[in-house]
């Protein structure tokens, strides 16, 4: 048997059993978001890889087969070829070898992950395997105060016994477990021609999971889970999820997909442990529901924006269609996410909007400026760390969001006195001030290029921290769609009946003769 050290623990291979199993090492935090079916994410933020501390949390991911009969496309197990079940002696063999090459005796949390080789609900050795767990872990001498199996199945078509399967393992969730056990579906698209493709067609189709999940019992303790292993190609659409699935018997996992040498072969775009931008298509949108015309992309654009910037932004909007749509009373879209965080949205006229998200951008300033001084005041503190940290990223809207929470708490169970009480109270005061936000400016071509031009030309020209976005629809739309100056020449439009005309210069332009006469 050899072991191969990764960054995320000890990998065992035994040649001999063809077996192959994993016990976590180097870990840091869990490397997925947890997420609502309609909300999706929460923030993301990269993880850096530290020591775990196996007393609190310990995972050993054991094989089921040697080798697999699935064929998915992002796996590497298949190249071994398929060899067969793995029996209950094995699956113990494979534990008190992962326990035996640890020092730890004492643990909260011991997980056992059915899932490194293989598929488990071809074996019904996992299910009697189940039963023991506790005391084999016990026989080990490994003491552990909550023990929490997983089984994650991929749903081979195949497998005629794959309900069965399924449902006698949620009795062992809650009768042998208290609902302290697993089951993960890996459902990884909601678009059938895609999941085809990723497991080769040798899974169910999303109706038929669906049908399965309907009858399954409510979980106790620790809901099901549906598992997406994404890249920027994956589908996942919430709306799809919800109608699929019962949200109060399912939660969702995302996790980037394993750089495998099979996912870099068939073309995935994978990408690293700290590397989170495959993730930003499922950051939780702070626009609810489309109030724009059918076919208008006004909301889709500004829902992509809260999905990036929306629990810290300021919007100042423009008279028009995104007025309209945006603050409907008594109705809004936008909302927060579940720490109460989203979009500060006021609407202003056409003719001085750019010039009111500008002030707006400017009275942050200057109370975060205020704030800053407080700051400097509070370096001779017992919390200088903090400070020093939420000065040192002023100016960096993702990064001083974090460092302002540290600071705040700090502050808010630090007792001072003096001048020190005097900064720390008037910074808690507008502590929601403290981190730093985007000013966004919206607005329409009709206010952009016409009527507001005038302000917007002022505002960019103070080349200041604000973003500007203009719904470019190429006509006043809100109004009926009268031709606007982005209105494309030959488009027809109200005002352009026969089509919008572009006269050359020397048609504007009296001759002399006529002049002279």
């Amino acid at each position: 048997m050899k072991t191969i050290l990764t960054h995320t623990g000890k990998i065992y291979v035994d040649t001999e059993h063809k077996l192959e199993f994993l016990t976590v090492g180097d870990y840091g935090k869990e490397n997925n978001i947890k997420a609502n079916f309609l909300g999706l994410t929460k923030e993301i933020n990269g993880v850096a890889n530290t020591e775990v501390d196996l007393s609190k949390k310990w995972v050993a991911t054991i094989s089921t087969q040697k080798g697999c009969p699935m064929e998915c496309k992002f796996c590497d197990v298949p190249k071994f070829g398929f060899h067969g079940n793995v029996s209950i002696e094995e699956m113990e063999w494979q534990i008190r070898n992962i326990i035996k090459n640890e020092t730890v005796r004492n643990t909260d949390r011991f997980n056992v992950h059915f899932a490194r080789m293989g598929e488990p609900t071809w074996n019904d050795n996992v299910l009697a395997f189940g039963i023991v767990l506790k005391e084999v872990v016990k026989s080990c001498g490994l003491i552990a105060k909550t023990v929490h199996p997983v089984v994650s199945t991929m749903l081979p078509r195949a497998n005629r016994k794959l309900e069965n399967f399924i449902q006698t393992w949620c009795g062992i969730k809650n009768d042998f477990y208290g609902g302290e056990a697993g089951l993960q579906f890996s459902i990884n698209s909601t678009n059938d021609e895609q999941r085809r493709e990723l497991f080769d067609n040798k899974s169910h189709s999303l109706a038929t999971i669906s049908e399965m999940a309907s009858r399954l019992p409510m979980p106790k303790g620790r809901k099901y889970t549906l598992n997406f292993p994404v890249t920027a190609q994956t589908i996942l659409d919430a709306k799809e999820l919800s109608r699929l699935f019962d949200k109060e018997k399912f939660i969702v996992k995302i996790t980037p997909i394993h750089e495998t040498a099979s996912a870099v072969e068939n073309g995935f775009e994978v990408t690293g442990y700290s590397d989170y931008n495959v993730y930003r298509q499922f950051e939780q949108p702070l626009l609810e529901f489309s109030g724009s015309c059918g076919g208008c992309a006004e909301t889709a654009y500004a829902r992509l924006i809260t999905q990036l910037f929306g629990d810290r932004m300021y919007i100042a909007n423009a008279t028009g269609c995104s007025s309209i749509w945006g603050g409907s009373a008594p109705s809004t879209p936008y909302t927060v996410d579940k720490k109460g965080h989203g979009p500060a949205w006021s609407n202003s006229l056409f003719e001085d909007n750019a010039e009111f998200g500008y002030g707006m951008m400017l009275a942050q300033k200057q109370i975060r400026e205020r704030l800053a001084n407080d700051a400097q005041v509070l370096l001779d503190t017992p919390v200088a760390d903090k400070v020093q940290a939420w000065l040192d990223t002023y100016d960096d809207a993702a990064a001083n969001t974090e460092a302002s929470d540290a600071l705040i708490a700090a502050l808010e169970n630090t007792e001072l006195d003096g001048e020190a009480n005097d900064a720390k109270v008037d910074f808690l005061k507008d502590k929601d001030y403290a981190a730093k936000k985007y000013q966004f400016i919206f607005g329409g071509d009709g206010w952009a290029y016409d009527i507001g031009f005038g302000g917007l030309d002022h505002v960019i020209a103070q080349n200041q921290d604000v973003n500007i976005v203009v719904f470019d629809t190429e006509v006043y739309s809100n109004t009926g769609g009268q031709a606007s100056k982005a209105t494309p020449t030959g488009a027809v439009a109200k005002f352009a009946a026969s089509g919008k005309v572009l006269l050359s210069c020397s048609t504007l332009t009296p001759s002399l003769a006529s002049i002279a006469w």
